[in-house]
């Protein structure tokens, strides 16, 4: 790549053939064969669909290197830039994810500052979202919850797979792991931790916890999804045996609904 002597910091190949490298001041590209250089300093690079993206703490740049072109795209404090599947830009500060419409950046999803944005990376399947010390997944414009996850130390580097699943690796003692989204998750789990999680933390988690009275465990998504025809039996349509029991408290008419709701998709 004719770069010998050179102190290479970042690389990318943003298709049709190119390699993008990011050296101390400019970027070199090359095609294998010849090599260009831009007099671009740009770091955080990420590429995907013929172009090049890099932010720093006063917005994001988008270089496209077919056309020698160069967007600034002015949003203070983003921490992480990523290429959806369709090639779609996604930026995201500590707070907000911002997509690129119209020749700048959209606010789009507002996020609990208790679980802060603290990555992105795109992968096949949508783009992961290191929210918190957890993963999330952006797909067709719905941030959802990963149905497995794990705890992101602070500094966890992600890198997005052809699979779609992501790899998650630990700066400090360099653990390598992969994780993708589980069937039964995504929009059911995410429903599930907004709806359900509530009605069982208010009224349920008093017999049905771990080694409850109950013995049946209902503290996970996991186990709320295996009974789901149970739960509507028992809690939508109170037979054979009604639950809550009586003087366990009862589900409001809005919960009630989200219920309904829930026992009856197909995840």
């Amino acid at each position: 790549y004719v770069l010998q002597g050179k102190q290479v910091r970042e690389v990318v190949a943003p298709g049709d053939g190119l390699v993008v490298f990011a050296l101390d001041d400019k970027l070199a590209v090359t095609d294998g064969v010849t090599l260009k250089l831009y007099d671009l300093p740009l770091r955080n690079l990420v590429a995907g669909h013929g172009r090049v993206a890099a932010y720093d703490q006063a917005g994001v740049r988008v270089w496209d290197p077919a056309h020698d072109t160069l967007q600034q795209l002015d949003v203070p404090g983003i921490v992480g830039v990523a290429f959806a599947p369709d090639g779609t830009l996604w930026a995201a500060t500590a707070d907000v994810l911002y997509v690129e419409q119209d020749g700048g950046l959209l606010a789009r999803h507002q996020v609990d500052p208790s679980t802060p944005i603290r990555g992105l990376e795109g992968a096949a399947r949508g783009i992961w979202v290191a929210l918190g010390d957890s993963l999330a997944l952006l797909r067709d414009d719905t941030l959802l919850l990963a149905a497995t996850s794990p705890m992101l130390a602070p500094g966890t580097k992600l890198s997005g797979s052809p699979s779609g699943d992501v790899w998650v690796r630990t700066i400090s003692d360099g653990a390598l792991a992969r994780y993708g989204e589980e069937s039964g998750g995504g929009r059911d789990l995410t429903l599930w931790r907004q709806k359900m999680q509530p009605i069982f933390s208010r009224l349920c988690q008093g017999c049905h916890l771990a080694g409850g009275s109950a013995h049946i465990d209902l503290s996970t998504y996991s186990s709320w999804a295996k009974l789901r025809a149970q739960l509507s039996a028992r809690v939508v349509d109170r037979a054979p045996t009604p639950m809550p029991p009586a003087g366990g408290g009862q589900l409001t008419d809005a919960e009630m609904a989200d219920l309904r709701a829930w026992v009856a998709r197909t995840p």
